[in-house]
């Protein structure tokens, strides 16, 4: 069962990409972790998107550091899956969008 997991989003909509670092609450829609900065805790991000095929590309920290942030799962120091998933934004929108 999926809930209360940290997400990496890798979204194109528009033409446009972005990759941000999200958390899910229960069986609810991803929630970016930081508002003020959606990359939080992401290093070397990249999105591209041709001929139909999004690639996304990203380095993740281990953990926030000595900073608390609500959600930011440690995987220094937990256990973690890795699940992927592809498909469209809630409502069938035409975003793109990938989950880590």
């Amino acid at each position: 069962m999926q809930g209360d997991d940290n997400v990496v989003s890798c979204m194109v909509s528009n033409g446009v990409g972005s990759v941000a670092q999200m958390y899910t609450y229960g069986k609810s829609t991803p929630v970016l972790l930081d508002g003020a900065n959606p990359g939080l805790g992401l290093a070397r991000a990249r999105l591209s998107y041709a001929n139909g095929v999004e690639t996304c590309t990203f380095t993740r920290l281990m953990s926030s550091g000595s900073a608390v942030v609500p959600g930011y799962y440690d995987i220094q120091a937990n256990a973690f899956y890795l699940l992927v998933a592809l498909g469209y934004m809630a409502g069938g929108s035409t975003k793109d969008c990938l989950f880590y």
